[in-house]
């Protein structure tokens, strides 16, 4: 370090370059104040929104629950997007004296001025949470224009939540009576198909097979009695054929016995030709009882998908008539932002103490490089100390004599008499 040996030495350095170092730190000090002053004020002002809870139980509660983190998402989302933040700076005329100024960083402005805090409560035995508040925190430069960007915002919250509440409600609705609609005109036309199966395949159903194998038996029993009185009349018109030249009497015998056999056998064929239709709908009765019991089963689907739709139609009913009442889940505001009375801390003090370090510092350095550049020796003692020589007389400073002061005491010199 050249000369600069002890504390003794730093301070004889400080004095001979008083001046340099009073000027560098001056200069330093002013540039500092400047600095820290042209710093921009920023006032922050704040706005709440409370979550009211169903005023009537169970309405739609459990799903308020489950939903508020996602709508919270959606609300940051909206809030802090881009045509959203631009928009409300260009309401403002935020940046209209930087025009310049890309759009990336007006964003990156806006995001950091405007922010959303959720507060969330448990909810439950589960210890679900549930948003019970929304903080919205507005920085600018202004405090009305703080406050005012605040209260647009959480008006904009409430209307958007409001808005979007309705159109979901109606929406839901829209759309559960659109599926009973549907439901409604499936089943209809279901029970049409089904009564048209049912008439073309009547003869076959499953309900009569029962008293259709009750009648074929009926009527195989009533056939085997006429195969035996058709016998019977057989037997007793042979002899009478048999005769070569019959009699009145005989004639009219015959004709009676043909008349009764052509009965018989018409009556036979008649029977058997429904014995042939009682068999074959007995065999088609299992094709129509898989094919009832396809129509059934897609009958009963319908049915109970009209029965929940039906239900969440209506439920949907009593979710917009809640919400048209303000009887669910809503924000309200709980308290409007204010104009702040005192700015944020913009960190003056620190600036203008770092800047005045930096200054004596920097001073202080110039010094020693200036002594660096000049390495003399100035006192009895430095000689001593570098040359090991001890100076026989060291003359005293002859110019003018003038009345020292404290700061000139402080650093005067203590060389030792030789």
């Amino acid at each position: 370090m050249g000369n600069i040996r002890s504390l003794t030495d730093l301070l004889d350095l400080i004095r001979r370059h008083l001046v340099l170092i009073l000027f560098v730190f001056l200069i330093g000090s002013i540039l500092s104040f400047v600095v820290a002053m042209q710093r921009q004020r920023s006032f922050e002002s704040t706005a709440i929104l409370q979550m009211e809870l169903p005023r009537i139980a169970g309405a739609t509660a459990a799903e308020s629950v489950t939903q508020s983190g996602q709508r919270m998402q959606l609300l940051e989302q909206q809030i802090r997007s881009r045509d959203s933040l631009l928009g409300l700076a260009e309401r403002y005329g935020i940046f209209d004296t930087a025009p310049e100024l890309p759009i990336g960083q007006r964003l990156s402005i806006m995001r950091n001025s405007v922010n959303l805090e959720s507060i969330r409560t448990p909810h439950g035995v589960n210890a679900e949470t549930a948003v019970s508040a929304i903080v919205i925190r507005v920085v600018m430069p202004d405090p009305d224009m703080a406050a005012d960007m605040a209260n647009e915002l959480a008006q904009k919250i409430l209307d958007s939540t409001a808005a979007r509440k309705s159109t979901v409600a109606r929406e839901t609705l829209d759309f559960y009576a659109s599926e009973e609609r549907r439901l409604s005109g499936e089943l209809a036309a279901l029970e049409a198909e089904i009564t048209a199966f049912k008439n073309s395949q009547i003869a076959a159903l499953p309900e009569s097979l029962a008293a259709r194998r009750q009648e074929l038996s009926l009527l195989e029993v009533q056939i085997r009695e006429y195969d035996r009185q058709i016998m019977d009349l057989q037997q007793e018109l042979m002899p009478l054929q048999a005769v070569a030249a019959p009699r009145v009497v005989e004639q009219r015998r015959m004709s009676l016995l043909e008349a009764r056999m052509e009965a018989l056998q018409s009556r036979h064929k008649g029977v058997e030709e429904r014995i042939a239709e009682l068999q074959e709908s007995i065999s088609l009765t299992p094709m129509v009882e898989t094919r009832l019991g396809t129509y059934l089963r897609r009958q009963q689907q319908l049915q109970d998908q009209y029965s929940v739709i039906n239900r969440r139609r209506a439920e949907a009913e009593t979710t917009q008539r809640l919400d048209s009442e303000q009887q669910t889940e809503h924000f309200t505001l709980l308290e409007a932002a204010l104009p702040a009375d005192h700015s944020l801390s913009t960190g003056r003090r620190k600036i203008m103490a770092a800047g005045g370090l930096a200054s004596g510092l920097l001073a202080v350095a110039l010094a020693f490089l200036l002594e660096l550049k000049n390495p003399a020796i100035h006192t009895a003692r430095q000689m001593e100390s570098v040359l090991q020589i001890r100076p026989v007389i060291a003359l005293p400073d002859l110019g003018p004599t003038r009345r020292r002061g404290l700061f000139s005491r402080l650093f005067r010199r203590r060389d030792p008499q030789p």
